[in-house]
């Protein structure tokens, strides 16, 4: 395989994927054992434990997943990742901004009305189904407006 032609970037990339298995068994790897790292229930990173023997894992994925605080149901063992852990892996980035936008839109609303934050968040994703947009456009239309960004 070529290393040139692999997007390191992209994590749908099935190149990527021989790549890693080809190096890992290169270097002495004969399991793997990748676990989501979630913070308030965000996805913010995952962690990937490797052995050098075949059934290092077996049977331990809960108490490992456990001691780091996700879910067992998650673990993806030996990198065969299933196409819809690959496409949550790729829309990380995006939630994360996402949720960042939600809760920045629902301190200024919560600022500039004077209400409680849970009921500012209520208003946002209640104004968002009322538009039938994601809230996360809402969020980012607010804080635009809100910064004066739009303003000559």
């Amino acid at each position: 395989m070529d290393t040139a032609e692999v997007d390191l970037t992209d994590p749908l990339d099935e190149q990527q994927w021989q790549l890693f298995a080809q190096v890992s068994a290169a270097s002495g790897v004969a399991s793997s054992l990748s676990l989501p790292i979630y913070h308030h229930g965000v996805l913010i990173g995952g962690v990937n434990l490797y052995a050098s023997t075949p059934d290092a894992f077996a049977g331990r994925q809960a108490q490992l997943a456990q001691a780091l605080g996700t879910p067992a149901a998650e673990a993806v063992s030996n990198a065969d990742l299933s196409f819809s852990t690959r496409l949550a892996a790729a829309a990380a980035p995006s939630q994360l901004k996402d949720s960042i936008d939600i809760e920045t839109a629902t301190g200024m609303i919560a600022g500039v009305s004077g209400v409680a934050l849970d009921e500012a968040e209520r208003l946002l994703y209640e104004a968002s189904a009322r538009a039938d947009v994601p809230p996360a456009l809402v969020a980012r239309i607010l804080v635009i407006v809100h910064s004066g960004w739009l303003s000559p």
